[in-house]
Formats: structure tokens, sequence, C-alpha cells
């Protein structure tokens, strides 16, 4: 056993895997999933709330695996923000980058959709109104 003498952001992403895998016996056992928010943390102590969701039928994915909760989260209210839920998983540009939309984190107020940058890889946050317009601009352009 590891011995955690003060939190850091590798730290707190170790732990982060760790309750995803002991949560996910939980999901599996009740039907449920949850949704780990961000972690606020300091040399002392760890803050995070956790979100519990149940699992409608069209959650559920070709393979059988339950959706990404961000991925849930789009299609039950992407509306609220503007956006249609067709364009999950549409690919636009911004700043000359390519980014494909992967979900929606309400609790995120500034920067709700979750979007991959194509070239890096790398997942990052955007406001509901730059996705927006850059999705309409792509369609109109």
């Amino acid at each position: 056993m590891k011995k955690i003498e003060s939190f850091n952001g590798q730290e707190c992403d170790t732990i982060r895997r760790e309750m995803e895998m002991a949560l996910g016996r939980i999901e599996s056992k009740f039907g449920i999933k949850f949704g780990i928010n961000k972690m606020r943390y300091n040399n002392d102590e760890v803050k995070v709330s956790i979100d519990i969701h149940t699992i409608k039928d069209e959650n559920i994915k070709d393979n059988g695996k339950i959706a990404p909760i961000e991925e849930i989260n789009f299609f039950n209210k992407c509306e609220s923000y503007g956006l249609k839920r067709s364009d999950f998983g549409k690919y636009f540009v911004s700043q000359g980058s390519t980014y494909k939309i992967m979900g929606l984190l309400p609790n995120r107020r500034k920067y709700p959709i979750l979007v991959e940058n194509v070239n890096k890889g790398k997942q990052v946050l955007m406001t509901a109104s730059g996705v927006k317009t850059a999705l309409d601009t792509q369609n109109n352009g």
C-alpha cells in the first residue's frame, strides 16, 4: 500500500482512476452511472462531488457498455445550451484546429462543452456559444 503524504495533481488523477474502477462495480450492480466531478485539493485534503444518474436504454451503446456521463449529459441537456442532439460527434474548426464534440459538463458554467482536439488527441472544454458559432459558420460557410 502506498501512503499519500500530501496531495497534488498527479495523486488526484491516480485517486480518480481508482474511484472510477471501484464505482464501476456499483454501477454494474445497480444499473446506474457515476460522474466524478472536478477534484479540488490542497496539501492536506481533496474535495470532490459525485453525481449519480439512472441509465436509460438509449444510453447503452451497441457493445453493451454504458455511455460516458459526458455523452449522456449532452443528449439530455444540449438543447438548453443552444445545441442539437445531432451535434454530438460532429467535427468543427476553431482557431485553425479541428475539434470533435464529445460531451457536456453542466457543472462547468463557463466552459461546459467537452471537445477533443483531433490533431493532439487532447480533450478540452469550450463555451457553448463558441461551439455553436463554429458549427453555424461551418454549416453556412
